[in-house]
């Protein structure tokens, strides 16, 4: 974000499955990588411990001195994400990051509230793709390479989209909407 490279991070990195846990080891090479400097910790965090993420999280704030970023893997983590930091007395100097971006983490960024950076992907085209993946496969089919669009959203750029669930169902966050008439039109559908 804005750290110049030196930055106190914790993430609150989901231990629900192995895919959520390769993620949040991936971000740990990227910050090694591109942030030598900066320190971070991982707080494990799980759908099945909800009620406990608020608490963890104030915990891992005060436990890690100089904390001035805080990340929710998810944004279904995002509330008790935000509950933690404001219970550690230290939400003016935390900023917010987010992943899987939603209505609820889009609207908190453009308010100007926590979130400084949103990330996600565009979840209506993947619907799409995976569906033209299993009828390929059905089908005996070659898979294509596909690309998902993703998307960082931020304080400046959320102000560029509608945030609504109808924009979201579009998929038009991410760019053009014409993606199931192309779809249609390749299965034969019309």
């Amino acid at each position: 974000m804005d750290s110049g490279g030196k930055a106190n991070v914790v993430i609150n990195g989901s231990t629900d499955s192995p895919s959520t846990q390769a993620y949040v080891a991936a971000a740990q090479e990227e910050y090694r990588a591109h942030c030598p400097d900066c320190e971070v910790k991982v707080n494990k965090i799980s759908s099945a411990n909800f009620s406990l993420i608020a608490s963890s999280t104030s915990s891992a704030i005060l436990t890690t001195p100089g904390v001035g970023y805080v990340v929710s893997e998810f944004e279904q983590y995002l509330q008790p994400t935000l509950n933690g930091v404001q219970q550690s007395g230290k939400a003016s100097s935390i900023r917010g990051a987010a992943g899987s971006a939603q209505i609820t983490g889009l609207q908190m960024l453009a308010s100007g509230k926590f979130l400084h950076v949103d990330s996600g992907q565009a979840n209506v085209f993947q619907g799409w793709v995976d569906a033209d993946a299993a009828i390929r496969m059905m089908l005996g089919l070659p898979l294509p390479e596909y690309e998902i669009p993703i998307r960082l959203f931020t304080r400046d750029n959320v102000k560029d989209i509608t945030v609504s669930s109808e924009a979201e169902a579009t998929g038009e966050w991410f760019g053009p909407t014409d993606f199931p008439a192309k779809f249609r039109a390749l299965w034969g559908l019309g």
